[in-house]
């Protein structure tokens, strides 16, 4: 796979030779013609290469160095999409050759395509209108030779310096593949969620439709809607209400339900603009949380309102959100800035997401986190899955410029 680009690396080197330039590896990986080549072998480990993405910017949050950010914006914009007839014969082997005439209409050309999957809308013999999300044919036996191959070429390529690193985001990567392309265990999220948020004022999730869901295949009542960004130029008053609801939904996650969706792709969130709901999709990255995390969240949450320091380091090491090994100098940071906003949040004024304060003072930690990201072990990627949620709702809150009143949620909760 990497044949092309090492051919296209020794003639480029030895031009540079003769023209006596030295060029690093990277220099020479990183060449538009070497680019465009290493974006193309990645195009073809979709999934791995976006999942190592994701997590990459997970684990390391703004650091991810521009020439890696470059190619997996690459790979994300490639999108693949099946063939009509590679589709027509998945489709067979899932739902048999005469699965046609169970339909009125099937469109073939796909409303999404993601990286283990794609999503077709269609209407039933009796006029349900469905999404069906079908799974790209071996994407689940490729796996492990995938990631072994995304190993080799980000190894040999020198763009994640750190083996340790690389090696855990790699196996992290595989497990939640794995994961991912379990459609029987997302179908059961799917009407989990469906049942918990049945009669909810604010949110909506699709019915699953079990007559054509299987191992490969995701069937669902059809929902429409924008994307959640797209509101970025509603009004304040609008933006302000969607961030209030996604941040008590985490938190109906967190401590009612226990089980906590943890991709914050803004394509699961649409807008029904006549309903006013939220629609929540995609549920391959369900996690459920056990009782113990869940009171150290509300401990947690109780020290800060309560400016209690002792107790706000105690359970940020029970919550593995902090290493026992931290520098004193970036622990001291942590619950400054902690206790700062819990002051700020329990005094009953609206937290301005947006506010240049409140952004310098996140960038700051993070700068203090990057600089010893080499020293100090990786958080379980429990932990940083729900980082990830509400993470997420965090930078789509100062993109709104939302002001929201947070002592109102949380007290539901301590």
């Amino acid at each position: 796979m990497s044949a092309g680009i090492a051919g296209n690396m020794i003639v480029s080197a030895s031009s540079n030779i003769m023209t006596g330039k030295n060029s690093t590896f990277q220099e020479l990986l990183m060449t538009n013609k070497n680019m465009h080549l290493f974006v193309e072998q990645l195009s073809y480990l979709r999934g791995a290469a976006l999942k190592l993405g994701q997590l990459l910017s997970l684990e390391s949050g703004d650091f991810v160095p521009d020439p890696i950010a470059k190619i997996f914006a690459e790979v994300r914009n490639d999108a693949y999409s099946m063939p009509p007839r590679q589709l027509r014969k998945v489709l067979s082997e899932a739902w048999g050759d005469d699965f046609l005439t169970e339909f009125k209409s099937f469109d073939v050309m796909p409303l999404a395509a993601a990286s283990i999957g794609q999503v077709h809308k269609c209407k039933t013999a009796n006029n349900k209108t469905l999404a069906i999300k079908i799974q790209y044919p071996g994407v689940k036996e490729s796996i492990k030779s995938d990631i072994k191959n995304m190993g080799f070429l980000f190894k040999t390529s020198g763009l994640i310096p750190n083996n340790r690193l690389l090696k855990e985001l790699l196996e992290e990567a595989k497990n939640q593949l794995y994961q991912e392309v379990d459609y029987l265990a997302e179908a059961k999220h799917l009407f989990k969620f469906s049942k918990l948020l049945e009669n909810d004022l604010y949110f909506d999730v699709p019915t699953l439709e079990r007559e054509f869901s299987t191992n490969k295949t995701l069937a669902m009542e059809f929902k429409s809607g924008i994307t959640i960004d797209k509101l970025v130029n509603s009004d304040q008053t609008t933006k302000d209400i969607i961030i209030e609801r996604l941040i008590e939904l985490v938190f109906k996650e967190i401590f009612e339900f226990r089980l906590i969706q943890t991709d914050p792709n803004f394509a699961n969130f649409l807008y029904d603009k006549k309903t006013k709901k939220i629609v929540l999709l995609d549920f391959g990255a369900t996690k459920t949380l056990d009782v113990k995390t869940v009171t150290n969240f509300s401990i947690l949450l109780k020290a800060i309102f309560q400016q209690n320091r002792k107790e706000i380091e105690s359970n940020l090491y029970e919550l593995e959100l902090i290493p026992e090994d931290l520098p004193g100098h970036i622990l001291s940071s942590v619950l400054n800035v902690i206790t700062k906003y819990g002051l700020l949040v329990n005094g009953g004024r609206l937290l301005d997401f947006s506010h240049p304060t409140l952004t310098r003072d996140v960038e700051a930690l993070s700068g203090q986190f990057i600089e010893i990201r080499d020293s100090v072990p990786i958080p379980p990627f429990s932990t940083l899955l729900v980082q990830r949620k509400i993470g997420g709702i965090f930078m789509l809150a100062r993109r709104f410029k939302a002001r929201t009143d947070l002592k109102k949620i949380i007290e539901k909760y301590i």
